[in-house]
């Protein structure tokens, strides 16, 4: 058994007491598994905490005779994966409660050495606490020699599904699974006389809480797939394809599918490696790439019917330019064109409607260009039916994408079925507080324009009875003819209580980094400039483009010419769409801080800038409060109103707060597991500083329903649940063409049924301070926040479980104060709980959904929702 040993430094100080205590791996039968364990700070000679005094942070830094600023990386396995371990130093604050410390291991076995201690603040704080006295963690990494099966099983004509077995039981089952698509090298990188080789493809890459996937295939074609589970964070090997196979991998599994002659338009590489699996063969040339068979539409909806890339390298293919769709008569279906959306290219249109027999018409779309969208990855279809009469309606819908027209004759056998129901679009109370936005898409997400006019619809009118409160407008630029994005065109009933938020990543400042990662050229300089300012931009250019060069990072303390001209461009934008919300979708950063905080002494900017007796770290600092801090100083001025959300978590979030900039962590990956969504939300919520200006401190993650994995609308529905659960004070949703089932939408919707009764818990509250000792394994997640003496809190159950008992400690109660528990779900109070502040909570669950509840003072209001 491979083992490693940390060791971590605990202490004590005049005025302070504490002890770093860990979850696990306090020895070598009790190693951790994974890469990290849970850290407290906890009383050292106190068993209660309100009796002992802890520091406001605890700093935890590296002893071991290697730098504080040198990142460590670790070896996984042969195909270069690695395990980063933390960028010291790492701060705690202790009202966190456990806080994650991942490292993953030391080479060779050898114990690293960590101490902490005691301080005010992270950045320019004083030290409290001298360092403190060791406890050791031991790690076992024999996990990443876990071996697995990659498994296939046939599901219909092109379709299977992907899972995993694990062959080697007595260790812990993955808690997450990466599926990935593989293509072959290209030719040149490709080893003479050796097996072929492969690579991750990006466009494929999908994540799985329920460790398993459907891939579906358009044509006849193989394609390479392989898994790489993982053990809180630590990979085990595939043997059926997979990462830790290597990189190039040589072991991916073949997925054959053959068309309806037999025959596959492609053969396997001479001397293939990998497990290899013959499909079902096709019913005909081509079909869509539909995964989920059953859907729900409702009226003025927008259903994407999936098609694949069939060239996982090739963003935009070509696609037949016939698609045929088979539906009852009462219902009525439009493509998207200039009627059916305000100012929608891909122009389709309806080349036929037949009537058939059993009261269905059959719709034959055509689009010349064979673009159907914008990434052509899907066929959108707006669905139209009167409410009054055929809500909750199931029925069977047909669908076919063909080449010839005369296809469309073809017997529905040969077509793909989804069995659908149509439901009632709900109305759902606007949020007053909270911002609800599906921030990447703009008017086509709806029915809209002159269809939607004859239909009594609008864009904005469904927008808004879903209860989404933020208008969205994706890549809005300066100059655009989109008449939202000037505020005179948002006036009237129809905007009521509505607010406006564009995304745009042309405004960014780093936008500068298009010109000063390119060699220095004058003759790009703006005109007007002096001798002196040429010469002074000259030399600021060069730092950065010798930085960039050097380091693959942009320069931070770049504040030149083409940074002063981002500036004024972001100014002028806010200036002109006065909109609630700017959307920053800007990664140019990468890292970020993590990255930065040990680049800048490489960089001659920022040390011609340096004050002195600064450290690097605090220079670090102010290069990033100096560039944001003069980025949006200008909205006190030109729009007093505007927030700002930055896509991901590049810079601390003091950093960005202070500067008027909410961060929007992306939970792409996350919102596939729970519970990691769950902690990665919290702790963010708990890691934020006050808002400038006074403005409203927000948490709005970026969410999706098919980022890195297709999700069903009852996963859509509990993670958007628990994100608010763990702090979100709303969302943005990434992105429209998610929907290949209008119940994902509809799940959004139910999301915020369940929260806008409670606004304020979400925007004032904190984490809620739940506990769940031995029935922890009964439930997949839990999550709530606590205002005062209200606490709004969801359950997700593993499968099959019904009851479940929890502790949860409201710090405002008073002793005699008794609680109620309120299931939403229901609106029963059913159960009389008391008395605070420590409550112990027995509930009856929805088995194999969510339950939401709200514990607050005996006699509350409870209302079903």
């Amino acid at each position: 058994m491979a083992l490693v040993l940390i060791a971590l430094l605990a202490g004590t100080s005049s005025g302070y007491d504490f002890d770093l205590a860990i979850n696990r791996g306090t020895s070598y039968e009790t190693a951790a598994l994974g890469t990290y364990v849970e850290m407290s700070v906890v009383c050292k000679t106190s068993e209660i905490m309100e009796d002992c005094t802890l520091p406001e942070w605890v700093r935890v830094d590296r002893t071991d005779g290697v730098s504080d600023t040198t990142p460590y990386w670790r070896v996984a396995d042969e195909a270069a994966s690695f395990v980063n371990a933390p960028g010291f130093p790492v701060w705690i604050k202790p009202s966190w409660g456990p806080t994650r410390f991942f490292f993953g291991g030391a080479p060779d076995n050898r114990p690293v050495t960590v101490v902490g201690s005691g301080w005010t603040a992270p950045m320019n704080g004083t030290q409290l606490t001298q360092n403190c006295t060791p406890v050791t963690i031991y790690y076992n990494v024999t996990y990443e020699t876990v071996d697995f099966e990659l498994v296939v099983t046939d599901l219909a004509p092109g379709s299977v599904k992907l899972s995993i077995k694990q062959i080697n039981a007595s260790f812990p089952a993955p808690d997450q699974v990466r599926f990935d698509r593989f293509i072959t090298l290209p030719a040149e990188k490709q080893s003479e006389g050796a097996a072929p080789a492969f690579q991750t493809s990006f466009f494929y890459h999908e994540e799985s809480g329920a460790q398993e996937i459907i891939v579906t295939m358009q044509q006849s074609m193989i394609a390479y797939y392989g898994a790489t589970p993982s053990y809180q964070g630590r990979e085990g090997q595939c043997t059926a394809g997979g990462v830790y196979d290597g990189a190039p991998s040589y072991y991916p599994t073949a997925l054959i599918l053959p068309g309806p002659d037999g025959t596959v338009n492609d053969t396997l590489p001479s001397g293939f490696l990998g497990k290899v699996h013959k499909m079902i063969p096709l019913k005909s040339e081509y079909q869509f790439c539909i995964e989920q068979t059953n859907i729900t539409v409702f009226n003025g909806g927008r259903l994407y019917v999936p098609l694949c890339r069939p060239n996982p390298a090739e963003e935009i293919s070509k696609q037949p330019g016939f698609s045929s769709f088979v539906v009852p008569s009462w219902m009525s279906i439009y493509p998207q064109n200039n009627q059916t959306c305000v100012q929608c290219g891909y122009d389709t249109f309806v080349n036929t409607t037949i009537a058939l027999p059993g009261g269905r018409t059959k719709y034959i779309l055509q689009n010349s260009h064979k673009r159907w969208s914008t990434y052509n990855d899907n066929v959108p279809l707006y669905f139209v039916f009167d409410e009054s009469k055929y809500a909750s309606q199931n029925f069977q819908m047909f669908a076919k994408i063909h080449e010839n027209i005369s296809e469309a004759d073809s017997d529905l056998g040969s077509w793909q079925q989804l069995n659908v129901v149509a439901m009632a679009t709900p109305s759902v109370s606007l949020p007053k507080q909270l911002v609800t936005s599906i921030t990447w898409a703009d008017s086509s997400f709806l029915l809209d324009g002159p269809v939607a006019t004859a239909h009594g619809l609008s864009f904005l009118s469904t927008y808004k009875k879903l209860g989404f409160n933020t208008v969205p407008l994706v890549s809005a630029r300066l100059g655009t003819s989109q008449p939202s994005f000037y505020p005179g065109n948002r006036t009237g009933p129809a905007y009521q209580s509505l607010l406006f938020g564009p995304e745009d990543s042309s405004v960014v400042p780093t936008g500068y980094s298009r010109y000063v990662n390119k060699p220095p050229n004058a003759s790009l300089l703006p005109s007007g400039l002096s001798p002196s300012q040429i010469q002074i931009e000259m030399m600021k250019w060069k730092n950065a483009y010798l930085f960039h060069n050097a380091t693959k990072f942009i320069d931070v303390a770049y504040d030149g010419i083409f940074y002063q001209q981002d500036k004024m461009q972001f100014c002028l934008y806010a200036k002109t769409t006065q909109a609630d919300w700017i959307y920053i979708d800007d990664e140019v950063y990468g890292a970020g801080w993590d990255t930065w905080r040990f680049l800048v002494t490489q960089s001659a900017n920022a040390a011609a800038r340096r004050l002195p007796t600064e450290s690097d770290e605090n220079l670090a600092y102010r290069m990033v409060n100096e560039v944001f801090q003069s980025w949006t100083e200008c909205l006190s001025t030109v729009s007093p109103k505007t927030n700002i959300g930055w896509y991901g978590t590049p810079f601390p979030d003091a950093l960005m707060a202070q500067n008027g900039i909410s961060m929007q962590p992306s939970e792409y990956g996350p919102q596939h597991y729970l519970p990691a969504l769950s902690y990665s939300l919290r702790m963010a919520k708990l890691r934020q500083a006050p808002m400038s200006a006074g403005k409203t401190r927000h948490l709005v993650p970026w969410l999706t329903a098919c980022t890195y994995g297709q999700m069903t609308a009852a996963e859509t529905l509990s993670s958007t649940l628990h994100s608010f659960g763990s702090g979100a004070t709303g969302f943005s949703f990434f992105q429209a063409d998610c929907f290949d089932d209008m119940g994902k939408i509809l799940a959004l919707s139910r999301a915020i049924e369940f929260v806008v009764p409670f606004e304020d818990i979400f925007i004032k509250g904190t984490p809620a301070n739940i506990s769940m000792g031995a029935d922890s394994n009964v439930l997949e997640a839990a999550s709530g926040m606590t205002y005062g003496l209200d606490s709004w809190i969801v359950l997700t159950p593993t499968m099959g479980a019904t009851q479940v008992k929890f502790n949860l400690k409201i710090d405002a109660a008073q002793p005699n104060t008794e609680f109620q528990v309120c299931t939403l779900n229901t609106g029963q109070v059913n159960a009389i709980v008391g008395q605070g502040p420590q409550l112990s909570i027995s509930l009856t669950l929805s088995p194999d959904t969510n339950t939401v509840v709200v514990v607050s003072t005996k006699g509350s209001a409870c209302k079903k929702i």
